[in-house]
């Protein structure tokens, strides 16, 4: 399932038009749309820092990098 870096496994990221999305696999970062992201692809997600207690936890993400290559600690987008 999805990871954080503090490892707390499936969460969601709730996307709004405020969500910057940055696809960092290219020589000069590219905006993207949450439509862009795909399953697998490693991210990291800033936050507004307020974790919903749902089940998965939810949080409202305020930045979304695509990742040039895994790294270890990152989230993995999932489905």
């Amino acid at each position: 399932g999805l990871r954080d870096a503090n490892g707390v496994e499936d969460f969601v990221a709730q996307v709004n038009a405020r969500t910057e999305i940055l696809d960092q696999r290219q020589r000069s970062p590219a905006n993207l749309r949450a439509v862009d992201i795909e399953v697998g692809q490693r991210v990291r997600v800033w936050t507004d820092g307020v974790l919903m207690e749902s089940a998965p936890p939810q949080v409202k993400a305020t930045r979304i990098i695509v990742l040039q290559n895994g790294k270890a600690g990152e989230s993995l987008c999932g489905q």
